[in-house]
């Protein structure tokens, strides 16, 4: 039996603007290959790729969330 560690998932964000595109960055350190995206931005919008961009076209207060 073999045990692998979970790998740590973390992101980074430019600068979020409404109505401007900002580039959001996945990154994974340890664990295995074959990680998988999915990014959700609040809204309704969803992402599967590890570095995706995103337009807020309203400001307000949204839940960001990824694995």
């Amino acid at each position: 039996l073999t045990v692998y560690p979970l790998p740590v998932i973390a992101f980074t964000a430019g600068p979020v603007c409404e109505k401007q595109s900002t580039q959001f960055n996945g990154t994974v350190n340890g664990g295995s290959a074959g990680t998988q995206w999915y990014w959700s931005f609040g809204g309704g919008s969803t992402s599967n790729l590890q570095n995706p961009e995103h337009t807020y076209y309203k400001s307000g207060t949204y839940k960001l969330s990824y694995s």
